[in-house]
């Protein structure tokens, strides 16, 4: 296995698309920061924007990645030369998480060490621990769909389209909690004067559906994002360890379906 990880670190060293997005979420981190200085924002606000972009990078990245050495035939080969599918898997798991990590370091470290100087002090050690689970979940996701058997091309789709799936999901839970349990409608009285008046809102979720819509929240990968920008429905901690068990599912349901396909 040792053998499989240097193989796949010397590719990734001397892969010209590596080093584009490294060099692509560096810039792009120096302009969300230099936004982030310009409205006058803490260390900690807006530090949220670090999950859509990397997870952007992660959904492109990582079927291209293992479509590649599929394509190129270095998956069949490791198969014929005695490599057990397990270490092959683990291989590609791990690699995903290690990218991922290097990914979310490179955009932080511009956002944290950069944005030290430039940004008011606040704590970040929770967001920073959210954030990571994210992205470990998504890491595996992208995993389990990058071993489907199915085109490299139809993988990086899948994958964007999952995580904008994700994304709509999220944000439609997130605008049903935030409704008000009133809102104000606009009536006419006896004398005819408009006035505006409080009402019921039947978008409100109150009791049963309310802690569905939460839960439902708290396991989607993206419903981290609306909970560092609207506030936590469940304690961080508990929000991180549900994320990393989502994520063993997924690398679970990954492992069956590499276990299971035919490589050519």
């Amino acid at each position: 296995m040792r053998g499989l990880f240097c193989a796949d670190g010397f590719r990734i060293r001397h892969s010209k698309g590596f080093w584009i997005v490294t060099v692509a979420l560096l810039i792009l981190s120096g302009i969300v920061l230099g936004a982030r200085a310009n409205d006058a924002a803490n260390l900690n606000d807006g530090l949220w924007i670090t999950l859509p972009v990397v997870a952007l990078a992660q959904s492109v990245w990582i079927p291209v990645w293992t479509g590649n050495d599929e394509a190129n035939g270095l998956l069949r080969n490791k198969l014929i030369v005695g490599k057990p599918r397990s270490a092959v898997f683990l291989t590609y798991a791990l690699t995903s998480l290690g990218i991922t990590l290097w990914f979310e370091a490179l955009f932080l470290l511009v956002q944290i060490g950069i944005g030290s100087f430039m940004l008011e002090a606040a704590p970040i050690g929770t967001t920073v621990l959210v954030l990571t689970s994210a992205l470990v979940a998504l890491a595996f996701f992208f995993t389990l769909v990058s071993v489907c058997p199915i085109h490299k091309t139809t993988r990086v789709i899948l994958c964007l389209l999952g995580l904008i799936a994700l994304f709509l999901v999220a944000f439609q839970i997130q605008n049903r909690l935030i409704e008000p349990p009133k809102t104000l409608v606009l009536e006419q009285q006896v004398n005819g004067e408009m006035v505006n008046e409080p009402v019921l809102n039947p978008k409100f979720l109150d009791g049963n559906a309310r802690t569905v819509a939460e839960t439902a929240l708290s396991w989607l990968p993206t419903g981290a994002m609306m909970q560092l920008v609207f506030g936590f429905v469940c304690p961080p901690v508990v929000l991180a360890v549900q994320l990393l068990v989502e994520a063993i599912v997924f690398i679970g349901a990954g492992w069956l379906v590499f276990a299971r396909k035919e490589v050519r």
